[in-house]
């Protein structure tokens, strides 16, 4: 049995990697174990958890020991939790300048590309998930918080709690105005914005623009409809125009409203585009419809009276993508 200790120099974490022929569960566990008590290891290491990682290649088999500082939270009361579940609100998120994610996936392909939580929450239940990507939480992360099933039912903002909290700092993004942009004017919903965003990430529009009147992007139902495209976007805030008003002498306007000139009928000309789309009740505001330069529209059965303003925007970004 071979046994290789050492420090990740950006955690600050101790790893043992051990491998055998043979199952090394108890022998390894035990110098693992003993590892523990030697003197030169610090206060961390000796107070901290095993997670064990184990792959098997034909009848090798190699454990990767993690010692990863738990810190489990009994008490409702805690002021972590606290803190935690002020985030649901919209005031506290922007106060705080940070934002939650609550799903397995986004977490694990933010980490794939470097992106790492302040902080994050797992129940017992999502910790000892039989998963590639909880493998992969575990192998990055140099702390866990353990809540409980009720903790995190009252801490979540979804319907379902999905057992895993994950806080972020907000992304400081800026406008780029040599690429396409997506500009929206009172999308409310936010599960069409996260839809929205995701298709703009799809076919490569990469700043998504929402004024005042949008719902925001870090909503709970907007990050669970846009997935990891809230890590690769530049998402700015709009305000009485003023980046629609600067996108006007960079690009070409379209917008996407009921009376506009049939889609198939336009072509992206020399310069990036910025696609508008707005409300599914009121459609565009007058003084945004001013600014754009095209009104373009989607031909539909008469049975139908619009489509949403989500499937819509994803019919015209492929159109234009393409």
């Amino acid at each position: 049995m071979a046994l290789r200790v050492g420090v990740e120099p950006t955690t600050n974490r101790l790893t043992v990697y051990c491998s055998t022929t043979e199952l090394p569960q108890n022998n390894c566990l035990n110098t693992i174990k003993n590892l523990k008590k030697r003197q030169d290891l610090s206060p961390l290491y000796q107070n901290s958890t095993l997670l064990p990682i184990i792959k098997e290649k034909g009848t090798l088999i190699s454990l990767k020991f993690i010692f990863m500082k738990l810190n489990t939270i009994i008490s409702q009361d805690n002021q972590q939790l606290k803190n935690l579940k002020k985030l649901t609100l919209k005031k506290n998120r922007d106060t705080a300048e940070v934002f939650v994610v609550e799903n397995l996936r986004t977490i694990a392909d933010a980490l794939k590309a470097g992106i790492k939580p302040k902080a994050i929450y797992l129940t017992e239940g999502a910790l000892n998930l039989a998963d590639k990507r909880m493998e992969l939480i575990k192998n990055e992360m140099a702390e866990i918080n353990i809540i409980t099933a009720p903790m995190n039912e009252s801490a979540s903002d979804l319907s379902t709690a999905s057992g895993i909290m994950a806080i972020y700092d907000k992304p400081e993004s800026t406008l780029d105005l040599t690429t396409d942009t997506v500009y929206l004017n009172g999308v409310s919903d936010p599960g069409n914005l996260g839809t929205i965003m995701r298709s703009a990430l799809a076919f490569g529009f990469k700043n998504v623009v929402a004024d005042e009147t949008c719902a925001d992007f870090f909503n709970a139902k907007t990050l669970s409809a846009s997935k990891d495209a809230i890590f690769k976007l530049n998402l700015i805030h709009d305000n009485v125009l003023i980046h629609l008003k600067k996108l006007s002498t960079t690009h070409d306007l379209f917008a996407c409203a009921g009376n506009g000139t049939e889609l198939k009928k336009n072509k992206r000309g020399k310069k990036p585009l910025v696609l508008i789309f707005g409300n599914e009740a009121n459609g565009i505001t007058p003084a945004v419809l001013k600014l754009a330069g095209t009104v373009i529209s989607i031909p539909i059965s008469e049975d139908m009276e619009s489509l949403n303003v989500a499937v819509a925007a994803g019919i015209i970004l492929y159109h234009f993508a393409s």
